[in-house]
C-alpha cells in the first residue's frame, strides 16, 4: 500500500532520481513492504530502473515501471493490485493511472472485521472489532462515492459471497470489465500458488487450498451476542445499505454496552492519533 503512502496529495509531481531512490530504498527496506520485497526475483532494482537516463520520473511511472518489471519476472503483461487501504485512495489513483480499471470485492463487514482482528490485532495496538467495523464501513463508503464518480466503465463492484458460490460466472465477468481474456487456470489459483506464494506468506498462505467458502458467514459461530452488537453499531448503516445486515435487533446487557463505550472512545483517540502521526509523515495513510 505504499503507493498513497508516497505519493499522497501529489498524484503528477515530478520525482527526481534522489528522491526516486530514496522510495525505491523504502520499498525494499522498510518492515512494513516486505512481502513485496521477498517476492521480487533478483537483485534490488537500481533508480535506473524508474528513471532510465537519470531523467526524472513521475509517481505513476515510477509504480508502472516497477510493477512492470515484477510481472515481466513472473511471465505478465499486466500488473494490477490489491490493497484494501487503497479502497480510500481511489481519486489518488484514478489521477495517477487514468486508464486504471477498479474492481471492488465487498465482504460482510462482519466477516471482514473478524479477518481483520484475526490479521493486525496483534500487531496493531488499536485494532479491535469495533475500529476493524468503523474502518471497513469508512473504507466501502469512500470507495463506493468514488466509483460513481468513475462510472461504470471504470469501476465494478463484486460481493465476495458470490464469487466464492460461482467463480466461473463472477471471473468472466470481471474478465469482461478488465479486457482480459478468461482463463480456465484462474479457477484453481493454487496451483500458481505452488509457483509464486511461499507456504509461510501470512497473507497469502490460503491461497495453497482450493476455492472455499469457509469463510462466508464465518462470524455466526465466530462473534458472541455482545461482539456482533459492537460490530453492528459500529457499521451498521453501512451493513444495512449492502443488504447484509436485517432488523433483527441483538440480546445485550450492560456490560456490553460499556464495552461499546470504552471501545467507541479508544476508537477516537486512536483515530486522532494516527491522524495527526499522518499529517507529519510518520504513518502511512489508510
Amino acid at each position: 500500500d505504499f503507493i498513497a503512502h508516497f505519493f499522497h496529495g501529489r498524484p503528477h509531481r515530478v520525482m527526481s532520481t534522489r528522491v526516486a531512490e530514496r522510495r525505491l530504498k523504502q520499498v525494499f527496506q522498510s518492515h512494513r513492504y516486505r512481502l513485496f520485497a521477498r517476492e521480487w526475483s533478483g537483485d534490488r532494482p537500481s533508480v535506473d530502473l524508474v528513471c532510465p537516463d537519470g531523467q526524472p520520473c513521475t509517481p505513476a511511472q515510477f509504480v508502472d515501471r516497477l510493477f512492470t518489471e515484477y510481472a515481466h519476472q513472473r511471465g505478465a503483461t499486466r500488473w494490477g493490485d490489491k490493497s484494501p487501504a487503497y479502497c480510500a485512495h481511489m481519486p489518488l489513483l484514478a489521477a495517477m493511472f487514468p486508464d486504471a480499471g477498479f474492481v471492488h470485492l465487498l465482504r460482510d463487514g462482519r466477516d471482514a472485521a473478524l479477518s481483520m482482528v484475526a490479521n493486525w490485532g496483534r500487531l496493531e495496538w488499536h485494532v479491535d472489532l469495533y475500529s476493524a467495523a468503523r474502518q471497513w464501513a469508512r473504507r466501502v463508503a469512500a470507495a463506493r462515492a468514488a466509483g460513481q464518480a468513475l462510472g461504470d466503465d471504470r469501476y465494478t463492484e463484486l460481493r465476495y459471497e458470490d464469487l466464492t458460490a460461482d467463480p466461473a460466472t463472477h471471473l468472466r465477468r470481471i474478465c469482461t470489465f478488465l479486457g482480459e481474456p478468461f482463463d480456465e487456470a484462474m479457477l484453481t489459483p493454487r496451483e500458481g500458488a505452488k509457483r509464486e506464494i511461499e507456504t509461510d506468506n501470512p497473507f497469502h498462505a490460503r491461497l495453497h487450498e482450493p476455492v472455499n467458502r469457509a469463510s462466508v458467514g464465518r462470524w455466526r459461530d465466530r462473534l458472541s451476542p455482545a461482539d456482533r452488537y459492537i460490530v453492528e453499531r459500529a457499521a451498521g448503516r453501512t451493513l444495512r445499505a449492502l443488504g447484509y445486515l436485517d432488523d433483527k435487533s441483538v440480546a445485550i446487557d450492560r456490560r456490553a454496552r460499556s464495552r461499546l463505550g470504552l471501545l467507541a472512545g479508544k476508537y477516537a483517540v486512536s483515530h486522532t492519533l494516527i491522524r495527526a502521526a499522518q499529517m507529519l509523515g510518520l504513518h502511512p495513510v489508510n
